[in-house]
């Protein structure tokens, strides 16, 4: 609907006029003034302290001689002579060692000042003004003078002048009123036409709006462009409409594409696991069976490789969980020390094996427990030893750990081929190295700092480098962890293989696993315990060899087919309880081990994990921990 739209000059224009003359009077005039205040204040400052200044020298002149014949009562008729002067104080005289020779004080109150002999000079506080000279005599000084004044005289006059333009400023913004409301009656009439329009645009959104030009002036010409600008929002509000529309489906799209790339990486890291742990597993198996020398280095070559796989994969799940936001942080009490010597003593060998001088260094102020995710401090200095030892050829890699008001400081430097400046602003970014010769010659995915960036920022700390090209590279980590309530102990003892063939009877284990890489891979780790092991091929068989024959242990895959682990792990709690059956520890085998998926474990009556590709030693420990429960009433001991 078209609507026409006159009027007159509203106050709120003249208001804007009005505010705009004043703005700009007072705007001159508190340049002005203050300007021609400060003038005057520096002028009254100098001129008084010239004043003192010549006053204290005719003092020091005539107090000279006094005190080289140590005439206290002839110093002291000296001094009085400031009591003429209006605002002195006081006056101090010090001899030649700087002690107090003779003074007068106009007010009681005032401490003398304990001055050096040769000190001099004039300085002004709030105050009052301290003049400071030296008393000379045939061109030695043999004393000290000390005059101090109060500031009142200078600060009256200063306040006259505040006052003066004070009154002037108000004269200038009434005057300035008189004008604007003037101006505003006789020349900006027009403008409530258009005023009211913009209004009621505002308040009922309707564009469908023309407002007729009043005059034929600079106001009518803007009307006239206002009505342009109405119809072409009216045309680009339809085409915003059609724009959203399309949005939201994309939107709609990325979600779902977002939900399939999570799927896809989840699926997929399941997939790649399972054969890694095949190959992790049995290398594992291989370096415990006593293989000469030539080939125990091949094996080491296949696991290390398996590891080096692993851990592109960890770094691959790691930032998608970031991106999207999953990634949680497990805080508890740890032992920093032991969480940092791990992550050194897994890497310090590579270092060495490259003629590197690997160290820690660990204050004393960082021993004892903190509290934070020890698996995110591990990950992210692993991270940084790693990169220094990859880019180091020769010189040495530090390790130090130390203490500050913020919390934990660790600092990775390293004497490899350095970082240019212009490669360190996108140095933390995904997927990013150095240049492309940096990629051929030492490999990596670009993720490792990323995810450590990440990861200390999720911790609530910042990470830098400092670094030159040549010279090398220090990595600096500011973590604000604090001191753990409960302090636990600095080595925690070594769990040892269990050895169940020294109980007295051989122990009995269920393992429920659809995969046969990974059932034999699981056989052939858990086989030097000499346990007998009873495989079942999913959860269903599984829970049938439950219910007909006994066992000591039961380890249970998450993903198999018919019925998975954790509705293995309830129907077997449920089982128990309804039986009144004793309770048959539960140890969960997954690649699934994010907080939230381990909770999971736990709620459903397990009492442990053990993530995939299997360590041997996490195994070892898994099982040493479940077996020795309460509610096992067996002792196992035994040699690895």
């Amino acid at each position: 609907m078209i609507r026409t739209i006159k009027g007159r000059l509203g106050s709120s224009v003249q208001t804007k006029v009005a505010a705009v003359a004043i703005a700009a009077a007072m705007s001159a005039l508190l340049v002005a003034y203050p300007t021609f205040i400060l003038h005057h204040w520096a002028s009254a400052r100098d001129l008084l302290q010239e004043q003192r200044t010549i006053f204290t020298e005719v003092l020091a002149a005539n107090a000279a001689a006094t005190l080289v014949f140590q005439d206290q009562a002839a110093a002291a008729e000296t001094l009085a002579a400031a009591s003429r002067i209006p605002d002195v104080q006081a006056v101090w005289l010090y001899d030649g060692t700087g002690s107090r020779f003779s003074a007068w004080s106009a007010d009681p109150t005032l401490a003398a000042p304990e001055i050096a002999s040769r000190t001099t000079g004039a300085i002004f506080s709030s105050d009052r003004l301290t003049v400071t000279l030296p008393v000379v005599l045939d061109s030695e000084q043999v004393g000290t003078i000390v005059m101090v004044s109060s500031l009142d005289e200078l600060k009256q006059v200063i306040t006259g002048y505040i006052v003066a333009a004070l009154l002037g400023l108000i004269g200038a913004v009434l005057l300035a009123l008189l004008i604007s409301t003037w101006l505003a009656r006789r020349v900006l009439r027009p403008v409530r036409v258009l005023s009211r329009a913009m209004v009621n645009i505002q308040k009922s959104g309707n564009l469908d709006l023309h407002v007729t030009p009043v005059g034929d002036d600079e106001l009518a010409t803007l009307t006239r462009d206002f009505n342009g600008l109405l119809k072409r929002l009216r045309d680009h509000d339809e085409a915003l409409q059609t724009a959203m529309a399309d949005l939201v489906q994309a939107r709609d799209q990325a979600e779902a594409a977002n939900v399939a790339k999570s799927q896809f990486l989840a699926n997929m890291s399941h997939e790649i696991r399972t054969p890694l742990n095949g190959v992790l597993g049995m290398a594992q198996v291989l370096e415990g069976v006593g293989l000469p020398p030539e080939h125990q280095g091949k094996v080491a070559v296949i696991r290390r490789s398996g590891e080096l796989l692993l851990a592109v994969l960890n770094d691959i799940l790691d930032i998608s969980k970031i991106e999207a936001g999953k990634l949680e942080l497990v805080e508890e009490d740890f032992v920093l020390t032991d969480t940092v010597a791990t992550a050194f003593n897994s890497l310090a060998d590579l270092a060495r094996e490259k003629g590197l001088d690997c160290r820690l260094n660990l204050s004393p102020s960082v021993e004892g427990s903190w509290y934070g995710d020890s698996l995110r401090v591990h990950q992210v200095l692993s991270n940084l030893l790693a990169n220094a030892i990859k880019f180091s050829e020769i010189g040495s890699v530090d390790v130090t750990v130390d203490r500050d008001a913020g919390g934990i400081v660790i600092a990775v430097a390293d004497t490899g081929i350095g970082i240019s400046k212009d490669v360190l602003p996108r140095l933390f970014n995904k997927f990013s190295q150095a240049d492309s010769t940096t990629t051929r010659s030492f490999g990596g995915t670009g993720l490792g700092l990323a995810i450590s960036r990440e990861l200390v920022q999720l911790m609530g700390g910042d990470i830098s480098v400092e670094s030159e090209p040549g010279e090398g590279s220090c990595f600096t980590v500011r973590l604000p962890l604090r001191p753990a309530s409960t302090p636990r102990s600095q080595a925690p003892a070594p769990v040892e293989k269990a050895s169940v063939e020294d109980t007295g009877c051989r122990l009995r284990f269920l393992l429920a696993e659809d995969n046969p890489t990974n059932q034999m891979v699981a056989r052939a780790l858990l086989e030097p315990l000499g346990a007998e092991l009873r495989i079942a091929s999913d959860g269903v068989e599984a829970l049938e060899f439950w219910r007909s024959e006994r066992f000591d242990l039961v380890l249970l895959d998450i993903q198999m087919p018919r019925l998975d682990g954790i509705h293995v792990a309830r129907a077997i709690r449920a089982g128990e309880e309804a039986g009144g059956c004793s309770r048959v520890p539960i140890l969960a085998l997954s690649a699934n081990v994010m907080p939230h998926q381990i909770d999971a474990y736990l709620e459903a009556g397990m009492d442990g994990h053990v993530g995939k590709p299997i360590q041997v030693e996490k195994l070892y420990a898994a099982v040493d921990s479940a077996l020795a429960a309460p509610s096992v009433s067996r002792v196992l001991s035994g040699q690895r």
